[in-house]
């Protein structure tokens, strides 16, 4: 982010911030739809989230990566 030469430090920190978090939920929110897909009636594919094979909802369940490659994203992002 570019700071305009009229907002102090202090306010652009301050919209940095808040844009991390805006970003955070949004991030929150898809994952949170991904999970719930499988156990919605449409699909029934589980009974619950992390009782899906193919989805990452058991990581974040039981902290074990099944598939070798997952990060946890709030990991991820405050590495930014």
């Amino acid at each position: 982010m570019l700071a305009r030469k009229t907002k102090s430090t202090n306010s652009v920190e301050r919209e940095s911030a808040i844009g991390a978090v805006v970003f955070t939920k949004v991030v929150e929110q898809k994952i949170n739809y991904f999970h719930g897909n499988p156990i919605k009636p449409k699909w029934n594919l589980a009974a619950e989230p992390q009782d899906y094979k193919y989805s990452s909802a058991g990581f974040y369940y039981t902290g074990k990566d099944e598939f070798g490659f997952l990060e946890n994203y709030l990991e991820v992002l405050n590495e930014r």
